[in-house]
């Protein structure tokens, strides 16, 4: 459902990337990012997934900082779920080639390829109103060698150009052999200003806190915090007031920390009370009959998903999402209510963490989608 106030829609978004007008505050981290950005710092944005921070990328920083520099050339690469350096350059290929096909136009391409991809072979193409598309023909046989030349290349680009390198998810390079060195070399090469973004802590930290490792204390830090409850409540307040609905701050906080705090579960079930409910206050009845929508509704999703985990990864998922939370995985009493060992146990949720469906908070381990966990609790 959409309501427009002074010109300005007001939603809750999901599902999707969030537009300026609708993220819910982040007005430190995009005054620190952008600041960070046009110095040429290098940064790492942490936060777990779901918190806004891609929204805040794509939908505030790139367009301010396309506004504030005079010759922008943004390259965003989401590196979720690499697998080799040959997946790694090839998403970093097609965001150039996206990129130069949009700030290249006639008479300018060839000006903007001279001496850049050394040799690469570009294709471009044009249509009858002038719009360039533009690819390369890359031997890709030699991995470290074509990766190499493409970051050579927004080298070349950023004598032209002003190039600010994005890679989302960054911590999945982890396992990719060789790519922290080979991220470290390019990276010192570089003169522009480059923002990493991680959602698994835990990888992050091996990648910048272990002394041994390439990327050691490289960059700066910019980590998203949860949302001031108030602050949230007013976000929700707004949205409700629309349909002549209203909640207290107790019962708002009762559903951020029902969906840990997480933008966009709290936005899926606040925009599951705004489509069924009018000109009433918020109570937890309405909360939880609300929940057990979304979770009925997404119950074929959840039940797909479960099917892609082995018979032990499913157990142990489904425990720690009815223990809540597990401060110690090997202890007798959580080993005592599966069918396998404490060494397999740990081994698994070494996986699972490793494969985002876990995380580690400083409580313990939990199931990283709410929603998921909600549904194991509810229904397994």
């Amino acid at each position: 459902m959409r309501y427009y106030t002074k010109g300005i829609m007001k939603e809750f978004i999901f599902d999707r990337l969030v537009n300026k007008e609708n993220i819910c505050n982040l007005e430190k981290e995009k005054t620190l990012l952008m600041k960070l950005a046009l110095n040429k710092e290098n940064v790492v944005v942490y936060a777990p997934r779901n918190y806004g921070k891609t929204s805040l990328i794509k939908k505030v920083i790139i367009p301010e900082y396309r506004d504030k520099t005079k010759n922008p050339f943004v390259v965003f690469v989401d590196l979720m779920g690499v697998t080799s350096l040959a997946s790694i350059s090839s998403r970093l290929q097609l965001s150039i080639e996206k990129e130069l096909s949009t700030v290249s136009t006639g008479k300018s391409v060839w000006e903007n390829l001279k001496g850049v991809f050394g040799s690469f072979n570009p294709n471009i193409e044009m249509d009858m109103q002038g719009n360039t598309s533009i690819s390369f023909n890359i031997n890709t046989e030699i991995p470290k060698k074509t990766f190499n030349t493409l970051f050579g290349s927004l080298g070349e680009l950023s004598k032209k150009y002003d190039v600010l390198l994005i890679l989302d998810e960054f911590q999945d390079i982890t396992f990719v052999e060789e790519s922290e060195a080979l991220f470290r070399e390019s990276f010192q090469q570089l003169n522009i200003p480059i923002i990493l973004l991680g959602s698994k802590k835990h990888l992050l930290q091996n990648i910048f806190i272990d002394s041994n490792k390439p990327l050691s204390n490289w960059g700066k830090d910019v980590v998203i915090p949860p949302i001031k409850y108030e602050t949230y409540h007013a976000y929700i307040q707004e949205r409700f007031k629309q349909k002549k609905l209203s909640i207290t701050l107790d019962e708002s906080i009762y559903l951020q920390d029902k969906l840990n705090r997480i933008p966009e579960n709290i936005n899926i079930i606040c925009n599951e009370l705004l489509e069924n409910n009018k000109g009433i206050d918020i109570c937890r009845v309405q909360i939880e009959t609300a929940i057990k929508d979304i979770l009925f509704y997404r119950q074929g999703r959840f039940e797909e998903f479960m099917k892609t985990l082995s018979d032990v990864e499913e157990q142990i998922l489904i425990r720690i999402a009815k223990e809540g939370c597990v401060s110690s995985p090997q202890s007798k009493q959580f080993v005592s209510k599966t069918t396998v060992t404490p060494r397999t146990i740990s081994k698994t949720i070494s996986k699972l963490t490793d494969d985002g469906m876990v995380d580690i908070t400083k409580e313990g381990y939990v199931v990283s989608d709410v929603l998921l966990r909600l549904y194991l609790e509810a229904f397994r």
